[in-house]
């Protein structure tokens, strides 16, 4: 469990949230519990978990030199250009609840 891990009984509400802020920046939003487990483990090839850990960020799909990466917060650059900078391509963001980006990376800890 990470240590920003809590209850996820908000996570509906929460959801909204992050759909509401999604469509007030302009920005694409992701269920994260939706995707195929095996997707994210191949769009975050190269990326230390340590790294994706410290920004709470999460690859989602990556294509030639273009990443889209989760993430929790509309302004969250530096999650941003640290990704870009260890992978050296264009990241996209797209925001998602906190706990289901926690939960996802809790699972690449335990590939390692």
């Amino acid at each position: 469990k990470l240590p920003w891990q809590g209850d996820r009984s908000d996570e509906m509400g929460e959801r909204e949230r992050i759909q509401q802020r999604a469509w007030e920046f302009g920005l694409p939003c992701v269920d994260v519990d939706r995707i195929r487990p095996d997707l994210l483990v191949e769009a975050r090839e190269s990326i230390p978990v340590a790294l994706l850990v410290k920004h709470r960020c999460l690859p989602l799909k990556r294509e030639g030199q273009h990443l889209w990466l989760a993430i929790s917060r509309s302004n969250d650059r530096d999650a941003l250009e640290a990704v870009a900078s260890a992978i050296g391509c264009r990241v996209h963001p797209v925001l998602a609840v906190p706990d289901a980006i926690d939960e996802a990376l809790a699972g690449f800890g335990e590939l390692q």
